[in-house]
């Protein structure tokens, strides 16, 4: 095996060792934090308004002469009420997750799931509220589980790369 192979590997052991764990541990930790949603208490209540609207974002950076980089993208924007302990509170979370479809490759057209979206919750619509007991105001109307098995199964590929690259080391070491 020549030098540049065995660096090679190395650093795809040492990479994929430390990074799949890495991913692996926050999407466990993501997963921890979904499945506590699932088990929030719920109640019913209406959608208010909801409306189909662009959302714009922009990171800068701080170098000397740098543009900022800003992008557009189209989300459901959604205000509805519910009632806690005969309590009266007003939400426009309608997320843990993300749910915004990027208008530059769509246009204004919202997409499929935007557009499943907006029918599911127009106003009036009647819906069940997930919220924290302790902070009642703190409410989603979709609990999202796609974030830890995106984060898992990136740790996955990633520690079996590196586990790969380890044997590969081993075998071919003589």
């Amino acid at each position: 095996m020549s030098d540049w192979q065995r660096t090679a590997l190395n650093a795809v052991a040492l990479v994929g060792l430390t990074a799949g764990s890495v991913f692996a541990f926050l999407g466990y930790r993501l997963y921890a934090f979904e499945r506590e949603l699932l088990s929030l208490p719920s109640t019913r209540g209406i959608v208010d308004e909801s409306s189909v609207g662009e959302t714009f974002s922009s990171r800068s950076s701080y170098a000397a002469g740098a543009r900022s980089n800003s992008s557009r993208s189209l989300e459901l924007k959604i205000k509805y009420s519910y009632v806690v302990d005969g309590r009266s509170y007003t939400s426009t979370r309608l997320s843990n997750g993300s749910y915004r479809q990027p208008a530059d490759f769509g246009g204004n057209i919202p997409g499929p799931q935007l557009q499943e979206l907006a029918e599911r919750f127009k106003a009036g619509a009647v819906v069940q509220v997930h919220y924290r007991p302790d902070q009642p105001e703190r409410a989603y109307l979709i609990i999202d589980q796609s974030g830890s098995r995106l984060f898992i199964s990136l740790g996955v590929a990633m520690l079996l790369a590196g586990v790969t690259a380890v044997l590969m080391r081993l075998i071919w070491r003589s």
